[in-house]
């Protein structure tokens, strides 16, 4: 069973080294705990000691000399003034001779070579590792890097003040090497081979409608029919779920309101301009179609047709690999600086621009980003269309 299985091992383990670490950073005088202070630090050397050691199997002996040295600390307890100290003695030997002569050491060597550390071994590698071999390998990495840089988009010679966000999407690409979700961004030629315009006009009906809710909630301009009370929950601000048991006394009302209510969408389309709007079937002084109560000069069932919209479509075609796409946007970047523009709802100075340009080659940057399916076209111009 390991601790992760069962963490009530470690937790005994983690208080046992706890109370050792307490434990042993409390004064042995008074027992007051992490009061003791480092005082002083000694470093004293016992000197060179010499001495012969004998080879039973080559009878032969050698002279070692042995460095000793002891290392003393100090604590003084700031509480009671309890000093005490701790020594610590190592010793090391410097061999002088050898057992075997230089000829036995070789005929030794040759007959049992060191052997060979594996391939994976860091310090095989680290031994192969050299100045030389760190800088032509540096210098080839950098070629190689740059003239994929290059490759992959020689847009950034001709931006070269925009060199960090062409670097930004080659090591993206470098890195959606090991993924399955891939961005797509190059330059192509695309050609405007469709477009359209469809309009709206909204017919509006004047009405009449009778709800019910809370009194403070009712929309300005309605008709009381009927209040009473009622308990609501008490929150401190608005999507709070706090104080739920609590309630407090509230005004509920039963009302009538008027309101201008969509009935009716008028459509119209074409590709040329000028642009058409359907025709407004009501009348331009408001006049009762229905007859009823009234509210001042506008009568229930009084209709008005006077909001219009437009929307502008274009079908992009890309002439290496025949991708088409319809869209309701203008993307635009300037040559010049390599500004960028996003038009959300293309105007119709951006519909008449590219429906004059349509069959011919236009110069492009196609950008498909990996977690979208739609696929976007920024077309090079010169000046924005106005």
């Amino acid at each position: 069973m390991s601790i992760a299985d069962n963490p009530t091992i470690a937790i005994i383990i983690g208080v046992i080294f706890v109370v050792l670490f307490i434990w042993a950073n409390r004064c042995s005088n008074c027992g007051k705990l992490f009061t003791c202070e480092l005082r002083s630090r000694s470093l004293t050397s016992e000197g060179y000691r010499s001495s012969w050691k004998y080879d039973e199997d080559s009878k032969r002996s050698k002279h070692v000399r042995e460095y000793t040295y002891s290392y003393r600390e100090t604590y003084v307890c700031s509480k009671c003034g309890h000093s005490y100290s701790s020594t610590t003695s190592s010793s090391y030997s410097k061999p002088c001779g050898s057992f075997l002569s230089a000829a036995e050491r070789k005929a030794q060597a040759e007959a049992e070579p060191p052997k060979p550390r594996s391939w994976y071994n860091p310090l095989r590698w680290l031994a192969w590792l050299s100045f030389k071999r760190v800088f032509v390998a540096a210098v080839i990495f950098f070629i190689v890097f740059t003239a994929g840089f290059l490759i992959h988009d020689p847009e950034v010679l001709q931006y070269p003040g925009h060199f960090q966000p062409y670097l930004e999407y080659y090591v993206e690409s470098l890195l959606e090497t090991f993924s399955s979700n891939k961005t797509v961004r190059r330059r192509t030629q695309v050609e405007v081979v469709a477009g359209n315009w469809k309009t709206e006009r909204t017919v509006y009906e004047y009405q009449q409608f009778e709800r019910e809710g809370w009194a403070k909630d009712m929309p300005a301009g309605s008709t009381v029919i009927e209040k009473t009370t009622k308990m609501r929950p008490v929150r401190n601000y608005p999507y709070s779920i706090n104080n739920i048991g609590r309630e407090e006394p509230a005004e509920w009302a039963k009302y009538t309101y008027d309101t201008w209510v969509n009935v009716d969408i008028l459509t119209a389309s074409g590709t040329e301009l000028p642009v058409v709007y359907p025709d407004n079937p009501c009348k331009t002084v408001l006049t009762a179609e229905a007859t009823g109560e009234t509210v001042g000069e506008i009568a229930y069932g009084t209709r008005k047709a006077d909001r219009t919209s437009v929307a502008f479509y274009v079908t992009l075609r890309e002439i290496a690999t025949g991708l088409t796409v319809t869209t309701s946007e203008a993307k635009y970047m300037r040559i010049s600086d390599r500004d960028f523009k996003l038009v959300s709802e293309m105007s119709e100075a951006d519909y008449r621009y590219l429906m004059a340009q349509r069959g011919k080659p236009l110069t492009a940057r196609l950008v498909k980003y990996s977690f979208s399916s739609d696929t976007d076209f920024w077309i090079y111009v010169d000046e924005y269309p106005q």
